[in-house]
């Protein structure tokens, strides 16, 4: 049969091409997203080079989905009512056979709310993201460093990724109780903890302490204490869980202080609590700081004991009494969270204009709501509201100009840079901190100059140049 033969299902025939075309972009773009799926899926990320395939495929037919738009507007435009992009379909007509409320209505019961449907345009925007979203997990390296994976998936939630990708990160990661399903945990926090060699021939995984140690830190310190001193196999079991739970308490830490500065990504602060947040920020990052700077400490050593060095020269001397870069980067962050809070309270403390009263609950409510889960846990020690008030009660404007931790954050910066030249992202992110810190130290002392005599004077913060550390802003009315 010839083309010739085929009769056209338009009654315009010059409709036909245009028509086919709209329908063939659909369809190829529900058979690449099908496969883009189904190679994602593969076990230990085999079939994430083909998934960026269909995905780059996908894309290209969401174009010519956008482009098939005007075509079909072409030929209804005139009996369609209402604004074309907020329909859901690029017609402006009601879809045939789809039912918009089918799923609500079968679903199980759940209290009464609003679906609102994607128009046509803000679907294929939906798709777009996810698809970029999806190829920046399939473009992952699947690097076996525990830190660089970390950092990985913290980069990656900044895109604000929707369910559907963040679980398909979650898929790839940990597959058969590995590691992209090939690499055993254990082994992972071996590399991650710089664990010594010994670790491989000792069976200390099955250990009852080594089971215990996220939950039970003192029961694993008393039991231990108890058989440090039995043999020397037990005194070598004893070195690994030190080493090991150094390495836990740094990543307990680490985790806190991801869980506070997400509160601030999820706007969940009021002004008048970021003088409580930052000091239980300072607190977490003084902890975070000490247990990295002693895990490279150890790390360094269980190194150097590898290499067999006989006499350390006067330069290795000297180079292992700097600060190490990693631990000056957490004092800067340090150097700000301490700046804000102590600037936050001398506010509170001397206008009272500036943090009033809550009509519906007390600053020591508010902090129990904010940090339960940390203070429960005990991260860190000793950490309260009690301890709160008074490290905040008595800030002052003038004890505020007795020290600028600005200045001290904005040099940290300044001189760390260097050794992050090869690092583009933390080198982005001391340019910020560096920036914060530049115009809070000038705020800072227009507010102990002025604060107290100046009744006009309005202090607002605002992230404009970072996500978690506020810049201050200092103006007359």
């Amino acid at each position: 049969m010839s083309c010739a033969d085929l009769e056209p299902l338009q009654s315009n025939p010059n409709l036909e091409e245009g028509f086919c075309k709209a329908l063939l972009c659909r369809l190829r773009f529900r058979k690449h997203f099908f496969h883009v799926l189904s190679c994602m899926k593969r076990p230990q990320g085999r079939g994430l080079e083909s998934a960026r395939k269909h995905i780059a495929s996908c894309l290209t037919e969401l174009e010519s989905i956008l482009k098939s738009a005007d075509f079909l507007r072409s030929c209804f435009d005139e009996s369609c009512e209402g604004d074309i992009d907020d329909k859901t379909t690029a017609s402006g007509f009601e879809p045939i056979g789809f039912d918009a409320m089918l799923n609500s209505r079968l679903s199980a019961p759940t209290p009464p709310r609003a679906i609102k449907i994607l128009s046509w345009k803000k679907a294929v925007e939906y798709f777009v993201k996810l698809l970029h979203d999806l190829d920046v997990i399939c473009s992952y390296s699947l690097d076996p460093h525990l830190e660089s994976l970390l950092r990985f998936v913290v980069q990656f939630q900044k895109s604000q990724p929707d369910l559907v990708a963040r679980s398909h990160l979650q898929l790839l990661l940990v597959q058969d109780g590995k590691l992209y399903g090939r690499d055993p945990f254990f082994a992972v926090i071996n590399k991650a903890a710089a664990l010594p060699e010994a670790t491989k021939n000792q069976d200390i995984q099955k250990n009852e302490s080594f089971l215990q140690l996220g939950m039970l830190e003192l029961a694993f310190r008393n039991e231990c204490g108890e058989v440090s001193s039995s043999s020397n196999d037990e005194n070598t079991c004893m070195k690994i869980f030190q080493h090991i739970l150094l390495w836990v308490e740094e990543q307990t830490f680490w985790i806190a202080f991801r869980f506070l500065i997400l509160g601030f990504e999820l706007e969940l602060y009021s002004t008048g609590e970021y003088c409580m947040v930052y000091w239980y920020l300072y607190a977490v990052l003084i902890k975070l700081a000490e247990k990295t700077h002693l895990m490279m400490a150890v790390s360094h050593d269980t190194a150097k004991r590898k290499g067999k060095k006989k006499k350390d020269s006067p330069k290795d001397l000297a180079r292992e009494s700097r600060i190490p870069p990693a631990v000056l980067f957490l004092q800067c962050y340090i150097c700000l969270a301490e700046g804000l809070t102590m600037m936050l309270a001398a506010l509170r403390n001397e206008i009272p204009v500036f943090h009033g009263p809550s009509p519906f609950n007390t600053e020591h409510e508010k902090f129990v709501q904010h940090f339960e889960l940390l203070q429960r846990a005990c991260i860190p020690d000793h950490v309260s509201y009690l301890s709160y008030k008074e490290s905040t009660t008595h800030a002052r404007f003038s004890t505020l100009a007795m020290y600028n931790y600005f200045k001290d954050a904005q040099r940290i910066a300044k001189e760390v840079k260097s050794s992050f030249s090869n690092d583009p992202e933390r080198l982005a992110e001391l340019r910020k901190l560096e920036q914060v810190a530049e115009h809070n130290s000038v705020a800072q002392n227009v507010i102990c100059r002025l604060g107290a005599l100046d009744p006009s004077l309005k202090v607002s913060f605002e992230f404009s140049h970072h996500p978690f550390f506020a810049t201050v802003v200092v103006k007359r009315s």
